[in-house]
């Protein structure tokens, strides 16, 4: 059958458009959330082995264990580019979710609300990304308030990307309700997003009484991040695999082509009316009206059938075009007898008329 997609045809369009280039792409998009989720967690082991290297470095007054933000600033070097890279490459990893699910490489947009949650994630992100390196520029020995005020700001857009990250997957798995990746994912970001948020608001809260559990919070709180980044890895793990979500388009398109919707069908394929079929339309209704017949056909038919007819019709006598078709469009005109007819064409012809009038001729 002509433009009949068969499940075998969508299958193998998909492998064909899916193919090594996607698969290969499906790994350069993987790396990105790798990437940071790495840069973060080898940065969070290495400050906490340089503090222990260095006989678990504090001075009286200082938390034990020291705080992230203390060791950063006596090991800017480091600590600078591990945030470059970190913010850097979650900015992208955003970028690439987006891209993906408008790609067609993961599950495709169904709301309205899902790009709109993507793109507020997406410029969180941005603002986050920011907050953090300017965090580890201005470190908390030489700007202290600047410092904390960068690290608030960081905790709250990084909460607000995450929360639209997590709001867009809720809403996919709404759709795709039978996807156990979805569910997985979804649900692990939720409950890893809120204990790092409690870790966060526990460590604002205790960082002026008690700043050693103010100090150990931050530690939890970083490393929860951690296990955010790794489930954005999760997120992007199917475009690995990109025949596990064939052409959206030819599936939709399939679908169309299989399934009978009344409300395409043609119009003479529909039933009548009840009102018209109590009123005795129902056969004219059945089928499409035929156009009407032009003057030369009537005046054929009349003339066969030894009846009268007229020769033209003014446009306002024309009836406009209905449903209902044969001689029911067209009311029958009065016909006048045989002898006056012949006698008003006689009189006519010896007159000169000066413009073209309709007038009646004999059978």
């Amino acid at each position: 059958m002509t433009g009949y997609y068969s499940e075998e045809k969508v299958h193998r369009h998909s492998e064909r458009q899916h193919g090594r280039r996607f698969r290969k792409m499906g790994l350069v998009y993987f790396a990105m959330p790798l990437i940071t989720t790495l840069m973060w967690t080898i940065g969070l082991i290495v400050l906490l082995c340089l503090w222990r290297v260095q006989d678990r470095w504090h001075t009286p007054g200082e938390p034990d264990p020291v705080y992230i933000s203390d060791m950063g600033a006596y090991t800017k070097g480091f600590f600078v580019p591990m945030c470059a890279v970190t913010g850097g490459f979650f900015l992208i990893t955003m970028f690439v979710i987006r891209f993906a699910r408008h790609r067609r490489l993961l599950y495709p947009d169904r709301y309205i609300a899902e790009p709109v949650l993507g793109y507020t994630s997406i410029f969180f992100a941005a603002c986050a990304c920011s907050c953090l390196i300017g965090l580890a520029v201005r470190d908390d020995v030489h700007h202290d308030d600047q410092h904390w005020k960068f690290t608030v700001a960081f905790i709250v857009t990084m909460f607000v990307s995450a929360a639209a990250n997590v709001m867009e997957w809720f809403i996919m798995l709404h759709f795709f309700s039978y996807s156990r990746y979805i569910c997985w994912t979804t649900w692990t970001k939720l409950v890893v997003l809120v204990l790092g948020i409690i870790c966060a608001i526990c460590f604002g809260g205790l960082k002026s009484r008690h700043r050693s559990r103010a100090a150990r919070f931050e530690w939890t709180t970083a490393f929860f991040l951690s296990l955010f980044y790794a489930c954005l890895c999760a997120d992007l793990s199917p475009t690995c695999k990109p025949g596990r979500f064939p052409n959206y388009k030819l599936q939709s398109a399939y679908k169309q082509r299989n399934s009978v919707a009344t409300d395409i069908l043609p119009q003479h394929d529909m039933p009548p009316p009840a009102g018209d079929v109590e009123a005795g339309y129902g056969e004219n209704l059945a089928r499409p009206a035929p156009p009407f017949a032009s003057n030369e056909q009537e005046e054929s038919n009349a003339t066969s059938s030894g009846q009268t007819s007229f020769i033209s019709l003014p446009p306002a006598a024309v009836a406009p075009q209905g449903r209902v078709s044969g001689d029911a469009a067209f009311p029958a005109a009065p016909r006048a007898p045989a002898a006056a007819a012949a006698a008003a064409s006689a009189a006519v012809a010896t007159e000169m008329p000066a413009e073209p009038r309709a007038v009646q001729v004999a059978a």
